[in-house]
């Protein structure tokens, strides 16, 4: 009978234990009257292998945390049951007064053997194997940016305007911050990109500049940057005799086609207005000429940023007499003219801005313009336009759903192409690029049809950029903030040129400088460059500390 009793005994105590267990786990999980997680510190999981997830768990979990409070509670009250104070004691290796030493063992075996204390000791080893070491900076808890004394700038989802640098500095736990994020990194190269199959059976040493452009253009870019053919083709785009010439059909304002003496082609857009002259605040957006150093300066941009998504593009100073007049067709011939000052003037045919009010004039015969580089025909390397996501209206009046739906990227996730490859993080570089560059013109973009979905949008029509250096439309760099989304290695890019040694405008100063009509920018239009580097990693890392899954917002795709 005495046997009996105690096997009823010893089995009550491992019931007990076992609740107590797991109220102490649901404790942990829901954080209920204990802080699992510290506020000032982070702590990555680089979660298990097969599936990449990031999770980002906080600092200072020890062994202690794992106590629970509740128990504690139950063991102060152990005057009104004996047992219980036992039972709270057993899974800490503490013997129960009153109890034999062989019965303790077997009861604590047992608990061990449970699939309860196995998911807490499992749980202890996971977190320990997580922890790095704290990092000591708090961030600041009014925001990360440090403001001036006097305010330069105003905030908005309509823009910050002011024209000094210095008026949004990054405070250090910022950038910490985000260089803590590290997202899953993929194990695999990427696949040999599909290239476009022009001129394979001819030798690189026997292309013109112009073909052997053609001929590297690939499935991820237009070009590669240690490309050494771009620079020789910007010579060639500057200085090969033009032997033809025809307008451009469509479009807003007046550009031509030029043919070289090597057969191949290029686009000029001339110089409208000085590059002093900025948009007017109360002019919209489509109303605005297009600028002949943007298209130079985006080329630069893109390429400095690794892009490698504009078409070479340089500048070039032009003969209305012996140059373009002299290859004038029948359209074209009657809209020269000579202006009062005693200037050559054309306006050509164009969908808008192409009448004697509008027209362009050279001093007296001269005029600079941009040249671009050609891209395929689309007979040898077919193309397809896309409709922008994040298209404007063009009316002075409505709005288009992403500017007041605050849930339209969750839809545009689940769009073909934008739920799976490579297409959205795209979108996100483009948003960067046109941000930097200040373009609210972006109503479509292009890719080559040939290389399917899995190809990266081209950055065109980049005319109307660089026109308010000293305000920043926040709506532009829309995708990234309502997509809380950026590639790794675009961020790893802006963490670069914001630390230095060399910021975003130093690079961009050198790189314009090697043009034949620079300066291309003006000073206030480098500054821009900088200031806006440093919103958009304040964008970032805002909606980054916000997101539940950091390792959706930080994608390392291999790009």
């Amino acid at each position: 009978m005495k046997l009996k009793s105690r096997g009823i005994f010893l089995l009550i105590c491992v019931l007990i234990v076992s609740v107590l267990l797991l109220i102490n786990h649901k404790l942990l999980t829901f954080q209920d009257g204990h802080e699992l997680i510290k506020h000032n510190s982070d702590v990555i999981n680089p979660g298990n292998a097969h599936d990449g997830h990031l999770n980002v768990f906080r600092k200072d979990l020890d062994e202690s945390n794992y106590k629970s409070e509740s128990l504690k509670s139950e063991k102060a009250k152990s005057g009104q049951g004996g047992s219980l104070k036992d039972a709270g004691n057993i899974g800490n290796g503490e013997e129960p007064d009153g109890m034999e030493e062989s019965a303790m063992r077997k009861i604590r075996e047992a608990i061990r053997q449970s699939p309860i204390f196995k998911k807490k000791e499992s749980l202890m080893k996971l977190v320990e194997a997580i922890q790095v070491q704290a990092n000591n900076e708090h961030f600041a808890e009014e925001g990360l940016f440090a403001a001036p004394e006097k305010e330069t700038f105003r905030i908005g989802w309509f823009g910050i305007a002011g024209n000094d640098t210095d008026a949004i500095k990054l405070l250090p736990g910022h950038l910490n911050f985000l260089k803590r994020i590290r997202p899953f990194k993929k194990r695999f190269k990427n696949a040999k990109p599909a290239t476009t199959r022009l001129y394979e059976k001819e030798d690189i040493s026997n292309l013109t500049s112009s073909q052997a452009f053609h001929k590297a253009i690939n499935q991820y870019s237009l070009y590669q940057t240690q490309d050494k053919n771009i620079d020789r083709l910007l010579h060639d785009l500057h200085t090969q005799p033009i032997v033809g010439l025809e307008q451009h059909a469509g479009g807003t304002q007046i550009k031509f086609i030029l043919t070289f003496n090597d057969g191949s082609r290029a686009m000029f857009k001339p110089m409208r207005f000085p590059r002093e002259q900025e948009t007017l605040p109360d002019h919209y957006y489509w109303s605005d000429y297009e600028r002949h150093n943007a298209e130079i300066a985006a080329f630069h941009l893109d390429r400095v940023l690794g892009f490698n998504r504009v078409p070479p593009t340089v500048g070039r100073i032009l003969n209305i007499t012996t140059q373009i007049r002299r290859y004038a067709d029948d359209d074209l011939e009657p809209t020269f003219f000579y202006s009062p000052a005693g200037n050559l003037c054309f306006y050509g045919q164009c969908d808008y801005y192409c009448d004697s009010s509008h027209a362009v004039c050279g001093h007296p015969d001269v005029i600079e313009g941009s040249v671009m580089a050609y891209l395929p025909s689309s007979n040898d390397l077919g193309r397809k336009t896309w409709r922008s996501p994040w298209k404007r209206t063009y009316s002075k009046r409505k709005r288009a759903d992403w500017e007041h739906n605050p849930r339209y990227c969750e839809k545009l996730r689940k769009r073909v192409p934008y739920n799976t490859g490579r297409r959205l993080l795209d979108l996100m570089d483009l948003a960067v690029f046109d941000f930097l560059i200040g373009n609210l013109d972006r109503h479509h973009y292009e890719t080559f049809s040939n290389f399917g979905n899995f190809t990266n949008p081209m950055h065109l029509d980049n005319g109307r950029a660089f026109g308010r250096p000293g305000f920043d439309d926040l709506s532009i760099i829309a995708p990234v903030t309502q997509c809380c989304l950026i590639r790794h290695s675009t961020l790893t890019k802006l963490l670069s040129y914001n630390e230095g040694p060399a910021s975003l405008s130093d690079v961009m100063r050198t790189s314009l400088n090697a043009d034949p009509i620079a300066p291309i920018l003006l000073d206030k239009h480098f500054k821009a460059l900088d200031r806006r580097v440093k919103i958009i990693l304040k964008i970032l890392s805002d909606c980054i500390k916000k997101a539940s899954a950091p390792y959706k917002a930080v994608v390392d795709d291999g790009f």
